[in-house]
């Protein structure tokens, strides 16, 4: 009895997740059939790709406008699919806006859904965000405490499995890396603005901005830029970086070459605390989303380390603050105390290990128990 699996992963951070999970779910049962939504990763390990979504996502809610005709295009798609090509199960990863709707169309054509790393509802402070996540899904597997919490108290179907970064996250000697990467100063600070256009265009020339004062005030500081591979041609032809190495591919891998990271905000926060590298989270989006979004959240933080501790971690900029100026200043300060920096606490909110090995099994026997339904 082969089992069908769609999945739908957006952008590099979701499509690296799901890469992982299915990887699990092939080693229970290598005969499952895998396709739908994701991109490179997906895609390595024989995964059906019928559209790659990684250039597609955004953050923010006028950022997200251009996506708008590709997205109905996709859940067209996604349609004919379904009703012609049905899965026993589709699994959504991330991407809240349009996974809500495939799983609306899921619905219609009487197919379960699951959701890992669902819509973060526990942050928006909002139940009925929570309780469409629940109508939509016949799963939901949390990796915060907090979410889980939230959902527990409105369905049993939720299960706790941890976060999955405990078990991605490989630590690596610094020394050996910047020698395989030929990083011979004494200093070496890293810049990840982001895996969206949008970030790119509005974080990396501050970033770029932040290296000229830095390299004025220490003489001895390489940088490197850590970028999904699909922007890396972006890079090199529309902004101009001058003695700085790109490197794509396994950015936890680079990341530990540093001392510190200026970063956009999003998941590699939690990869740089986990890893303990001193890391400066940035949020910029248009004004309209800024104001929606603030109005919208109810923490007093953006930063995941932040938010999942209730308290400033790490150091974070938003919106105006976000310029050289501050990133110098900030910069300076934790570099000459780096190595007092601990992070340590991070990894107890988001115990306990195991995490994709506990979803993978948890789904493959929900795959059981729908076929002996069907």
């Amino acid at each position: 009895m082969k089992y069908k699996i769609f999945i739908s992963a957006g952008e590099v951070s979701g499509d690296l997740h799901a890469s992982y999970l299915l990887n699990e779910i092939l080693s229970i049962d290598k005969n499952i059939y895998s396709y739908g939504f994701g991109s490179l990763k997906l895609k390595k390990l024989g995964f059906d790709l019928l559209a790659d979504l990684s250039k597609n996502s955004s953050v923010g809610f006028t950022e997200a406008l251009p996506n708008v005709i590709p997205a109905i295009f996709l859940l067209r798609k996604a349609q004919y699919i379904f009703k012609n090509k049905k899965p026993d199960l589709v699994i959504l990863i991330d991407n809240q806006g349009f996974n809500f709707k495939l799983a609306e169309i899921a619905k219609k054509n009487n197919i379960k859904v699951a959701y890992y790393i669902a819509p973060q509802e526990w942050i928006w402070g909002f139940k009925n965000g929570a309780k469409k996540v629940i109508t939509l899904t016949d799963k939901i597997y949390a990796i915060f405490k907090k979410e889980y919490e939230l959902y527990y108290k409105l369905t049993d179907k939720v299960e706790y499995v941890g976060h999955p970064l405990l078990d991605i996250l490989k630590k690596n000697n610094k020394i050996l890396i910047r020698k395989e990467l030929n990083l011979n100063n004494e200093l070496v600070i890293g810049l990840m603005p982001g895996s969206r256009k949008k970030e790119i265009d509005r974080l990396l020339p501050i970033f770029l901005e932040t290296t000229n004062k830095l390299r004025n005030y220490y003489k001895n500081i390489d940088f490197i830029i850590i970028i999904p591979e699909i922007w890396e041609y972006y890079l090199k032809k529309f902004f101009k970086i001058d003695n700085i190495k790109i490197f794509s591919g396994d950015s936890s891998y680079f990341m530990q070459a540093c001392d510190l990271i200026l970063a956009s905000s999003g998941t590699v926060t939690l990869e740089a605390t986990l890893l303990n590298i001193p890391i400066i989270s940035n949020y910029k989006l248009s004004y309209i989303s800024y104001k929606i979004a603030k109005y919208l959240i109810k923490t007093d933080y953006f930063s995941l380390p932040n938010i999942i501790s209730n308290k400033k971690i790490i150091e974070e900029f938003i919106q105006r603050d976000v310029n050289s100026r501050n990133l110098f200043e900030v910069s300076v300060k934790i570099l000459e105390n780096r190595d007092k920096i601990d992070y340590s606490e991070i990894k107890n909110f988001l115990l306990p290990y195991g995490a994709i090995k506990k979803t993978a099994n948890s789904i493959y026997s929900f795959l059981k128990e729908i076929k002996n339904q069907q």
